[in-house]
């Protein structure tokens, strides 16, 4: 018998190259969502940081600037012939122009002066006259040129570094302005009772009692000058100051001054004529002049090196 087989077509089959996706799981879409979650975080963070870079450079852009127009202003003179500002006065050490002062520290208070004034910022240094312990209205407006942290305009911020590194320069002299006899005005000054814990000085902020000034100058008022009476002692404020004008100063030079400087020349060439000479230290140096008589060199260095 004739035997018919029925004819079927052939079998398709489809390799698919690649991995199979496994079945997604509560545990892969926590996962996903945890992912997600971070990057966004990340993502903020980063976003956080470049807002806080560009908001510090723009306050240092902008601290430069008014550093610039107080230069500008403390070269132009006023209807009176005089260069007037207001200035924050702190008593810390007898500067000269031209003179730089570097150093670091960790007084809160200075740490915040230094920090909310900024870069290229200036104020007024004053010393004390050490015999009558009163303050001198004489003084040299001192810049800012180096502060290692971030300007702050807000100077009731939170935010108080613990140590600044800083340099400062003598700009140009100029003088406190107030009553010729008993003036007080509020500056900075180191003072104990301005610790809490009384250990040690601490720069604060109060009335402060200057010499009595023998120039014949014009007498100027600070009281126009709003100073709250609840003002905290880390709290500055301003005083009024006047610019001294270079011309201004060497016109003023007395020939008592030039005389007295004079006199002081012979002096100095004595003093480095008996510094340069070895008998000098014999009093001192026992052994260099038991050497010396015995014919012996020296073992002292060369004073005249």
């Amino acid at each position: 018998p004739c035997c018919c087989l029925a004819w079927s077509p052939p079998i398709r089959l489809s390799v698919h190259h690649g991995r199979v996706p496994p079945l997604q799981s509560a545990a892969d879409d926590n996962d996903d969502k945890s992912f997600s979650e971070s990057l966004t975080q990340r993502i903020a963070e980063v976003q956080e940081r470049e807002s806080v870079f560009v908001s510090g450079l723009q306050n240092r852009v902008k601290k430069i600037v008014e550093a610039d127009e107080l230069d500008t202003v403390m070269s132009s003179k006023d209807a009176n012939n005089n260069i007037i500002v207001d200035l924050p006065v702190v008593c810390l050490d007898a500067l000269l122009p031209n003179q730089r002062l570097q150093g670091s520290t960790t007084d809160p208070t200075f740490c915040n002066f230094l920090r909310t004034l900024g870069l290229g910022a200036s104020f007024v240094m004053t010393s004390i006259n050490n015999r009558q312990r009163r303050m001198r209205s004489d003084g040299v407006v001192a810049k800012i040129e180096l502060v290692d942290v971030d300007a702050n305009s807000d100077s009731n911020s939170s935010f108080c570094p613990t140590s600044v590194t800083f340099c400062i320069v003598g700009t140009r002299r100029c003088e406190i302005l107030g009553p010729e006899e008993r003036m007080k005005t509020r500056i900075g000054r180191w003072r104990r009772s301005y610790d809490p814990d009384g250990e040690e000085s601490r720069l604060g902020w109060g009335l402060e009692s200057f010499v009595d000034s023998a120039k014949e100058v014009q007498n100027f008022d600070n009281t126009d000058i709003a100073v709250s009476s609840e003002s905290s002692d880390t709290q500055w404020t301003n005083s009024r100051v006047r610019i001294i004008d270079d011309a201004e100063e060497d016109a003023n030079v007395s020939a008592e001054a030039v005389a007295k400087a004079a006199q002081i020349i012979p002096l100095i060439e004595q003093w480095m004529a008996l510094a340069s000479d070895q008998t000098t230290y014999d009093n001192v140096d026992v052994v260099a002049r038991t050497r010396r008589k015995a014919g012996q060199p020296g073992l002292t260095v060369n004073a005249a090196a």
